[in-house]
């Protein structure tokens, strides 16, 4: 497959190899010609893939729609895209679901704001609305590798705490290098991602409190990312 532009950090975090498949290319452009314009080169890198598809599936979790399920664009009657207050791009009012929950209760779609690599937003079935979730696609599929990977790890762990702070996470910070922040039901929850060498940190930060997702190379690491964790009051899972 020719140099990959948008997803190569991600399918090296799957590890699935970056062949290109002339049968999935060719599914993407007849989608183009059902739906009666081009759409956007993020998405179609992503279904020229081999395996994919079967990639999530083999999860049996949340599903990347096959190409011959994807539906033509859906309008929506509102985005909302104010998140902690800073207004985003204005998009376009139209999406094409992409990715599905695995009990159907949400999807994810891309919004159609003729941007090669565009955003993506959380679709609410019944209101017709969407609900920000990252500024690009790549890092959709980029962060939901990493999260994957750190929680198939053997020595992943869980864990609770009050909601933390900004002073809290400027410290996390300074402990550690940050991957991209993606968002659910706008402002009010926010997913942020940290590591260092073999240490992975994962918060899904809420208002009133924090789910912690940790994993390590060996068991000694793990012990001793839990000890550079402490001032962070976690009340791990020990099961």
């Amino acid at each position: 497959m020719k140099h990959l532009v948008y997803h190569e950090k991600a399918l090296k975090l799957m590890n699935v190899l970056p062949i290109f498949s002339e049968k999935q290319a060719g599914l993407f452009e007849e989608k183009e010609k059902q739906f009666g314009r081009r759409l956007p080169e993020a998405l179609r890198e992503l279904y020229s893939v081999e395996g994919i598809v079967e990639w999530y599936g083999l999860r049996n979790q949340d599903f990347l729609h096959p190409l011959e399920r994807l539906e033509p664009p859906v309008h929506l009657d509102a985005v909302e895209l104010e998140i902690q207050g800073v207004p985003k791009k204005k998009p376009g009012n139209e999406a094409i679901n992409f990715f599905v929950e695995n009990q159907d209760c949400c999807s994810w779609a891309i919004l159609l704001n003729a941007s090669e690599d565009p955003p993506v937003i959380m679709h609410d079935y019944w209101e017709g609305k969407g609900e920000y979730v990252c500024e690009r696609l790549s890092t959709f599929i980029y962060t939901y590798a990493w999260d994957a990977l750190l929680c198939d790890s053997p020595y992943c762990m869980q864990g609770v705490s009050p909601s933390v702070s900004g002073q809290k996470l400027a410290r996390l910070r300074r402990l550690f290098k940050e991957e991209p922040p993606t968002y659910e039901q706008s402002d009010f929850w926010t997913n942020y991602r940290f590591y260092d060498q073999d240490w992975r940190v994962l918060l899904e930060n809420k208002p009133q409190q924090c789910h912690w997702w940790i994993a390590a190379g060996n068991k000694d690491s793990q012990m001793a990312l839990i000890q550079e964790l402490e001032p962070f009051t976690v009340e791990w899972d020990k099961n």
